[in-house]
């Protein structure tokens, strides 16, 4: 089952937020905020596949607890979120070993000796590829919850569960595996070490990545110290979708999120 979004839910996603602070309907917090995240997003089609990676700067975020404070209990617990965040994938993951042939002198022989020897070139590039987006999950995780003994507004939270995801992502991404590697062995041996990005265009495939649909659920984990109404949390996203263009993404997030409760 899969259901049509875009960027119309941010403005639902904040009208929310809005309509829960002028009624107070439910004892829920607003919890605006800070993140920096480190993503990491796995392409694959026709049994190829490539990788990229996304570090962000500090960008702002803000999510509900729909439980609020009160849920805050010693022991096991439950909660419910609902988190907006957005990424950025600007670096593309390049590697392939490469066959090394140094020129060296055997005394014993006394004459010189080609040898050669097996490396590796595994680094993340900036190749002009670039996906991006945004994201607003709800997440539902048992928790275990650890209060101070002498504040009860200071606790220590971990918790894990599913994660109802609604994903927007577009861009575009080559697939480099086995493509590099194929190139490299069938040119034989390489003089050089450093990548070509020209290899990319003229010899791998490259795909279009376009996603406004969620299909099933992902999981997340969250750990929090909480301290008065200061929050810092981390938050880990494991999601697998299938986008418009029949692509396998498999997206993996880790968001440090620092935050003001009220």
């Amino acid at each position: 089952m899969s259901f049509q979004i875009n960027y119309f839910n941010k403005l639902i996603f904040f009208t929310l937020i809005s309509l829960l602070q002028v009624h107070k309907v439910y004892s829920f917090d607003i919890i605006p905020g800070v993140q920096g995240s480190s993503a990491n997003l796995s392409v694959s089609k026709y049994n190829e596949f490539g990788y990229l990676e996304g570090m962000s700067e500090l960008t702002p975020t803000i999510s509900i607890d729909f439980f609020g404070r009160s849920s805050v209990e010693p022991g096991f617990n439950f909660n419910l979120l609902a988190v907006w965040e957005e990424t950025n994938f600007t670096k593309q993951r390049i590697r392939y070993n490469y066959i090394v042939t140094d020129i060296v002198y055997n005394p014993d022989e006394l004459k010189y000796e080609s040898i050669s020897s097996e490396e590796e070139f595994d680094e993340y590039l900036d190749v002009g590829t670039n996906i991006s987006g945004s994201y607003l999950y709800f997440f539902a995780p048992i928790t275990y919850d650890f209060l101070s003994k002498d504040n009860r507004n200071e606790a220590m939270r971990i918790g894990y569960g599913p994660a109802l995801l609604f994903m927007n992502l577009s861009g575009s991404a080559y697939l480099t595996e086995p493509c590099l590697q194929n190139l490299y062995d069938s040119t034989g041996v390489q003089p050089y070490s450093n990548f070509l990005p020209s290899l990319l265009e003229t010899n791998c495939r490259k795909v279009s990545i376009e996603t406004s649909n969620i299909q099933d659920i992902g999981f997340a984990y969250i750990f929090e110290l909480v301290f008065e109404q200061i929050i810092l949390s981390v938050k880990v996203l494991e999601y697998e979708l299938v986008d418009k263009n029949e692509n396998k993404l498999d997206l993996n997030v880790a968001s440090i999120i620092l935050s003001f409760m009220f």
